[in-house]
């Protein structure tokens, strides 16, 4: 990838992922990543929360203060390419700043919503996650004006 395909990854901003459910003992992410060890890491579950938060058009108002990790210390590549592909969704010719705090807002919505159902029903299935997002996703990405699949 080069120029604007680049994505998030070899940016020289370097972005540190934030989120306002990390940092404390009872936060989402204390307890599903390091309580319920849903997940082997937080920016695992972030990346869901990322993908979910768009999907279903859900954001976070909340102000962002916990560090999860530096965006180019991500060092499992699924997950890298997913974040990029969710900036490529997003990207409708902002700046990159923009569309990443973008992102962090969608990642903590999506965050919020999953515990929603963790909390109601106890856990939460990926599988059933995807098969139930089949037919929303390709609703949402028209509704995204990207100018990467302009012409479509």
């Amino acid at each position: 990838m080069s120029g604007e395909q680049e994505g998030v990854f070899g940016s020289q901003n370097n972005y540190q992922v934030t989120s306002a459910h990390s940092g404390t003992e009872d936060s989402i992410y204390n307890i599903i990543v390091k309580e319920k060890k849903m997940f082997p890491s937080m920016y695992h579950f972030f990346a869901l929360g990322l993908v979910y938060g768009i999907l279903h058009n859900k954001k976070s108002e909340k102000t962002r203060g916990g560090d999860i990790i530096r965006i180019d210390n991500i060092s499992d590549e699924k997950t890298r390419d997913v974040i990029n592909i969710c900036y490529m969704s997003l990207n409708d010719g902002r700046n990159q700043t923009e569309i990443v705090s973008e992102m962090m807002s969608f990642a903590d919505g999506g965050i919020e919503a999953l515990y929603e159902i963790y909390e109601k029903n106890g856990s939460f299935q990926i599988p059933m996650l995807i098969e139930d997002s089949k037919d929303i996703w390709t609703k949402r990405v028209k509704q995204l004006h990207n100018i990467n699949i302009e012409g479509l």
